[in-house]
């Protein structure tokens, strides 16, 4: 060190700093005019604004999280997604699932459905309720045809779902066609399969949100092996139905070729954009 000492570093307010700083609320809008004026010319015409400004505008403006709705599209209680197409004069009301649902913490996100709701469903209670119902069954081919629930359709992979519910013909059905999911717990295959389901219908109707084609989406509580412990079997379940665990010992290697293959399902969809997927399809 010098004899001088050391020489104090001074922090430097600019002159915006300062003005920010000790000017008066009633100054800002005052700023805030003459911002709006620098945009008029001389003739009292508006000038186009600089890129610049643009993009101040735009940023102001979409300071919402990526995810949300702009503040414009969000309506005060939740339009009923069975509606085909909301509009202003639409009445809001709070939607509500057609079935008793039943609570999960497991999925809190999902429409839970217990395996007597099922059978009621096969028994004829909600036919005044639904037009129709589909009993999806994620699980492998070796418990498919091990077992399973009267009538369901055996669609392990996503791209079968997508094929059976969301082309042009499909979407025609009724919006009160319910898709019931179920796996062999429903713990992950199931589960994953109704969130795609929701997320494509979410997509495919993105301009007139919320409206849904596929509102009534549900996933049977403990899956299969939960109705078969529970329901009656001559009525809910196919002939001669048993239970195969995916991992039963006779089908090893049938899961594993399976499991690969759901694998390489789910990380072509990540990787591949629903329209290119439908693009041929759509025409």
């Amino acid at each position: 060190m010098s004899g001088l000492g050391s020489v104090q570093r001074r922090r430097v307010l600019t002159h915006s700093s300062k003005r920010a700083l000790f000017s008066s609320p009633e100054s800002a809008l005052d700023s805030d005019s003459k911002r709006a004026r620098s945009l008029t010319d001389e003739s009292g015409r508006r000038r186009k604004p600089t890129a610049f400004q643009e993009a101040i505008a735009d940023s102001e403006s979409n300071s919402f999280k990526e995810n949300e709705l702009p503040p414009a599209l969000v309506p005060s209680v939740m339009i009923n997604r069975s509606l085909s197409s909301p509009g202003p004069s639409t009445p809001l009301h709070a939607y509500t699932p057609l079935l008793p649902l039943i609570k999960s913490s497991k999925h809190p996100d999902l429409n839970v459905i217990s395996p007597s709701t099922v059978e009621k469903l096969l028994d004829g209670t909600y036919n005044d309720v639904l037009h129709t119902f589909h009993l999806i069954d994620c699980r492998f081919q070796h418990e498919f045809l091990g077992g399973t629930l009267r009538g369901a359709r055996s669609l392990a992979l996503p791209q079968h779902v997508e094929a059976a519910f969301f082309q042009p013909q499909a979407l025609r059905a009724s919006t009160r066609t319910a898709l019931i999911l179920f796996c062999e717990f429903s713990a992950e295959r199931a589960p994953k399969m109704a969130r795609h389901i929701r997320n494509i219908d979410r997509r495919i109707h993105a301009d007139v949100y919320p409206t849904l084609h596929y509102p009534e989406v549900y996933v049977i509580d403990g899956g299969y092996k939960h109705c078969f412990e529970s329901v009656n079997h001559d009525m809910c379940l196919s002939p001669a139905a048993a239970y195969v665990p995916m991992n039963h010992p006779d089908h090893v290697d049938a899961c594993k070729m399976e499991l690969s293959g759901l694998r390489s399902s789910w990380k072509q969809l990540r990787s591949t954009p629903f329209s290119k997927r439908h693009a041929n399809k759509w025409c």
